[in-house]
């Protein structure tokens, strides 16, 4: 409990700043998935797959956005409130950013679906970019289990969570966007 308190006191400023222009940035990701969206309804008779995407990252531009206000808050109270509602905070950000992949997960498949799909010349991307989509995505179902442990890779600052999940999809808007 004063381990979490303590971090966002050690660090506030930081945190502050990186998390208040993570929230403002996070609705890029928003914007970016509209983009997308169009490019994929123009391909669609049915603009379902379009749809998907567009609610996909909507709901993630959100959650990019909410998670980091979460620590926002933690960082400007901590010292000030009760440290077990920072913590409490601090988790529920945590667990609010990484639970709610499935929103990011069902954008990725309906982009590869897409592109798999789609017989237009040019392509909107090449077909790996979509396979890596997919495969990103898939890579999230682990955190379906973060509640049930504590430590180890799956736990919410286990190696999966931190560090797989993250990277791959850091490297799936790189790769979506070449």
């Amino acid at each position: 409990m004063e381990l979490v308190n303590n971090f966002y006191i050690q660090y506030r400023d930081r945190i502050l700043l990186g998390q208040a222009l993570s929230a403002c940035f996070g609705l890029l990701y928003a914007v970016w998935s509209v983009q997308l969206t169009i490019q994929m309804w123009k391909r669609e008779k049915a603009p379902i797959l379009a749809m998907i995407n567009l609610m996909g990252g909507t709901l993630t531009g959100w959650v990019l956005i909410f998670c980091p206000v979460l620590w926002v808050w933690c960082a400007e109270f901590a010292g000030q409130a009760d440290p077990e509602l920072v913590k409490t905070v601090h988790f529920i950000g945590w667990y609010v950013y990484d639970m709610t992949y499935m929103i990011t997960t069902v954008q990725g498949f309906a982009i590869g679906a897409l592109v798999f799909l789609d017989k237009e010349k040019p392509a909107l991307m090449p077909k790996w970019a979509a396979a890596f989509a997919v495969f990103v995505g898939a890579s999230f179902f682990p955190l379906t289990f973060l509640p049930y442990f504590k430590d180890g890779i799956f736990a919410i600052n286990g190696y999966w969570s931190f560090h797989t999940a993250f990277i791959g999809y850091g490297l799936f808007i790189v790769v979506i966007c070449i």
